[in-house]
């Protein structure tokens, strides 16, 4: 009877909200038709356009017209300046009188308004102050530091003060600094040093 009575209010339930009771239960077990899916696109995309890169010719350096080896004779022997990009060095070789000594200096230059600043970063010890024969130190190119730092180990140099190391090595050091200068041809004229040709 519970059954009944419950089935019985589901009718009534039905006819209430106006449901068909036998064509709810029809469509309760239909089925619905499966989501469409679209087919693939078989249109290919252009491939994408490239345009081609034409290589510019790059510019031809500019040689300094300073490059290159330029002398000064001597009786006693030669005075010669090599340049290069910014780099210099002067040797001095000689014909007979004292010794030969190549790179006795050597460093960086720049020029600018007629003007040509040297700058020294290296110092050979066998130069005519002969540091190597007076301070018992080996003969070869020394930076600043280096040549401070050999002069103050060796056996003279300990008996030297701060100072006066300090004053003996920037005197080496201190060698050219700025000078007019003028080029024409193969002569370069440098200050007080005079003209130089080149070789």
């Amino acid at each position: 009877m519970f059954a009944l009575a419950a089935a019985g209010a589901g009718g009534v339930v039905d006819r209430i909200f106006g449901r068909d009771n036998s064509s709810s239960t029809t469509s309760a077990t239909q089925t619905m038709p499966a989501a469409q899916t679209p087919p693939p696109a078989t249109t290919t995309p252009p491939a994408a356009q490239t345009t081609p890169v034409t290589p510019q010719p790059q510019a031809a350096a500019v040689a300094d017209p300073l490059n290159g080896t330029w002398v000064q004779r001597h009786d006693a022997g030669d005075e010669v300046f090599t340049f290069n990009n910014g780099n210099w060095t002067f040797s001095y070789i000689t014909n007979g009188v004292g010794r030969s000594v190549e790179n006795v200096y050597r460093g960086t230059y720049t020029t600018g308004g007629g003007k040509m600043t040297f700058t020294v970063t290296h110092y050979h010890s066998a130069w005519t102050d002969d540091l190597a024969g007076n301070y018992g130190i080996p003969e070869r190119e020394y930076t600043q530091s280096q040549l401070e730092a050999a002069i103050r180990a060796s056996e003279r140099g300990k008996t030297m003060s701060e100072e006066e190391i300090r004053t003996l090595i920037g005197s080496s050091f201190s060698f050219l600094g700025t000078f007019d200068y003028s080029l024409s041809g193969n002569t370069l004229t440098l200050g007080p040093i005079g003209a130089l040709t080149k070789r």
